[in-house]
C-alpha cells in the first residue's frame, strides 16, 4: 500500500483550505489491524484528545509502533498552513477494514504526534459528527491563529463564524485541550477527519517561513 501526498485534511467545503486530502490509489492489504477498535476508546480525563490511544503532542513514533506495528511509513505527506503544503516526512498510516486510511504525522525533529487524519470514512458526516459530539465539545469561533493556519483566503477571520454556520452540514469542528477537531466532507463525498494540536500552529509557521525563504 502506498500513501503519496497526503496533504492536510481539511477541504473545508471552499472555505478553510486547511486540510483537503489527496492521496493516490491505495492498494489492498491483507495485513490489516485493528485499529478501527481503538477511535472510541478516547479517554475524556486526559488533557488532549488520544485518538488511537495515541495523545496528540505527548506520543510518540516508538508509542505508535508498539501498539499498532503493522503501520507502514508514508512515502510524503503534508499538512496545509494557510496556503501552503507542509512537509511532514515523519509520518505512517495503515488502512482500516472498512477502506478508510488513518495518517500519523509526527514532527520530524522530536519524533512527538502532531496530526492525525482518519480518511475516506464509511459513516455519513452526520453519524460522524454525532458520535464526536459525545466525545467532544462543540467549537464555532477560532482564534485569529487558528484562522490564519486554517485559512486558504475563502473568508475573513470577522466573518468565518457566519460562514461556517452556513457551511454547518459540511464541516464542524470540535476542541479538547490543546487539538482541534474537524470533520468535513471532502471532494469525492467522502467524510474525514482531521486533529490538529494548536500548540504546533507556531512551528508549522516557522516551517512555512523557510519554505517561502526557500523560494
Amino acid at each position: 500500500m502506498i500513501v503519496k501526498n497526503i496533504l492536510s485534511i481539511l477541504a473545508l467545503c471552499a472555505l478553510l483550505s486547511s486540510c483537503q486530502p489527496n492521496t493516490n490509489k491505495i492498494e489492498k492489504t491483507s495485513s490489516r489491524n485493528n485499529i478501527e477498535k481503538k477511535v472510541n476508546n478516547i479517554s475524556k480525563n486526559v488533557d488532549n484528545a488520544a485518538p488511537y490511544n495515541l495523545q496528540i503532542g505527548s506520543s510518540s513514533v516508538t508509542d505508535a509502533l508498539s501498539m499498532y506495528p503493522n503501520l507502514n511509513r508514508a512515502d510524503s505527506s503534508y499538512i496545509r498552513f494557510g496556503k501552503n503544503d507542509i512537509p511532514m516526512p515523519n509520518s505512517y498510516w495503515i488502512e482500516q477494514s472498512d477502506g478508510s486510511t488513518v495518517v500519523f504525522q509526527f514532527d520530524d525533529n522530536d519524533n512527538i504526534l502532531q496530526n492525525v487524519l482518519i480518511l475516506n470514512l464509511t459513516p455519513s458526516f452526520k453519524e460522524v459528527t454525532n458520535s464526536l459530539n459525545q466525545l467532544y465539545s462543540s467549537y464555532n469561533n477560532l482564534t485569529l491563529e487558528e484562522f490564519e493556519a486554517l485559512s486558504g483566503g475563502e473568508t475573513t477571520f470577522e466573518n468565518h463564524e457566519l460562514y461556517l454556520k452556513r457551511q454547518k452540514d459540511k464541516i464542524a469542528f470540535f476542541k479538547q485541550g490543546n487539538i482541534l477537531i474537524i470533520a468535513a466532507i471532502s471532494e469525492n463525498g467522502k467524510t474525514f477527519v482531521s486533529y490538529r494540536n494548536i500548540k504546533y500552529i507556531k512551528k508549522l509557521k516557522e516551517k512555512e517561513a523557510l519554505l517561502r525563504q526557500a523560494d
